[in-house]
């Protein structure tokens, strides 16, 4: 084989294994470790991200839903995986605005409301 093609493969197996480590956990449950979040940081995080749209403490808005009691709808490890790759129209903030433990501790605040 040519140097070339060697050198060609090499460097499309290197970016394809970096893409694949950006787009996270492939399945809710390896979103977060168990316990490893932090609710007041969380609600920081909605009041600046979510708020706009969920209204005050998730009561809902003109433009998305309530979230109270959304843990009788859906798990924690169920609301990290929406947060990390919503439907629209809710916006994806995840990886640009939001980093991986602003996703876990929100998901935990929405949890707790």
């Amino acid at each position: 084989m040519p140097l070339r093609f060697l050198v060609l493969l090499v460097v499309v197996l290197l970016s394809a294994a970096g893409c694949a480590r950006h787009r996270g956990p492939t399945s809710p449950s390896s979103a977060a470790p168990s316990g490893s979040f932090d609710r007041s940081h969380g609600k920081l995080v909605f009041a600046a991200r979510c708020q706009a749209c969920h209204g005050v403490a998730g009561v809902g808005a003109a433009i998305g839903p309530a979230l109270h009691a959304e843990r009788k709808k859906h798990s924690l490890d169920e609301v990290i995986a929406i947060v990390r790759n919503p439907d629209p129209p809710m916006p994806r903030l995840f990886p640009g605005q939001m980093t991986q433990a602003d996703v876990v501790d929100v998901s935990a605040y929405v949890e707790s409301l």
